[in-house]
C-alpha cells in the first residue's frame, strides 16, 4: 500500500466501551478473555479466524498495543423483487416519472431500469431489507406479489402494454453493515441473512 493509499484510508473509529483484563496461561501460552458483549457486538463465534497485530507509538512515551483484526464483514441478503417488460410507445417520461413514484411509494431498496428498442422498457425493483447500512421492515414474497398487482394495475390504467411480470429471488451483498444492527434484529428476520468475516 502506498502512502498516499494510506493517508486517504478512513480512520479507525474506537468503540465507547472499554474492557479491562488479565493476561492468563492457556497450556503453554498465554490468553485473554473477550467479554461476552464484544461477542456479541462483532457476533463473533468460536473457530473463527482472526490476524494478530502488535503495535507501538512513542509521543513520547512509549505505548503499546495488540490488534486482533477480524477482517472485512459481509452480509448476503435474500430478497424478492419485481421485474416487468413494458411497451410504453410515445409515453415513456410520464412511465418513467409514475415509476418512480411507486418505487418510492412501497420502498423499494434497489431499482434498475433500461430502454429497450422498439418503444419498450426493462424494469428490476426489489424489496429487501438493507438501504445504505440501515433496515427496513423485512418484505414476505406474498407481500411483493401484492405490490406488482398494484403497480401493474396503475401501469395498465395509463393504457401501458405489460408484456412480462414475475417476482423473482436473489441474493444482495452487502460490505457496508455494521454487526451491532443485525444482532438488534428480530428473529424472524434472520432467515432472510446469513454474514461472514472474510480476512
Amino acid at each position: 500500500m502506498s502512502q498516499n493509499q494510506k493517508k486517504d484510508a478512513p480512520e479507525w473509529v474506537e468503540d465507547s466501551v472499554v474492557f479491562r483484563g488479565v493476561i492468563r496461561r492457556s497450556g503453554n501460552s498465554l490468553a485473554i478473555t473477550i467479554p461476552a458483549e464484544l461477542l456479541q457486538r462483532f457476533l463473533l463465534k468460536e473457530g473463527q479466524e482472526f490476524v494478530m497485530l502488535g503495535m507501538s507509538r512513542s509521543r513520547p512515551d512509549f505505548e503499546g498495543a495488540i490488534q486482533v483484526y477480524l477482517g472485512y464483514f459481509i452480509v448476503y441478503e435474500k430478497a424478492f423483487g419485481i421485474s416487468l417488460t413494458l411497451s410504453v410507445d410515445e409515453k415513456l417520461n410520464e412511465v418513467l416519472k409514475t415509476l418512480e413514484h411507486l418505487i418510492t411509494k412501497y420502498g423499494a431498496t434497489k431499482y434498475t431500469k433500461r430502454i429497450l428498442e422498439e418503444s419498450r422498457l426493462e424494469i428490476k425493483a426489489t424489496f429487501g431489507m438493507i438501504a445504505d447500512g440501515s433496515f427496513k421492515r423485512m418484505r414476505s414474497k406474498e407481500e411483493v406479489e401484492s405490490i406488482m398487482t398494484d403497480m401493474l394495475a396503475e401501469l395498465l390504467s395509463m393504457g401501458v402494454k405489460v408484456e412480462s411480470s414475475n417476482v423473482f429471488e436473489e441474493i444482495l451483498e452487502w460490505r457496508n453493515v455494521d454487526p451491532s444492527m443485525i444482532s438488534k434484529l428480530p428473529h424472524k428476520t434472520m432467515e432472510m441473512i446469513r454474514w461472514k468475516w472474510e480476512i
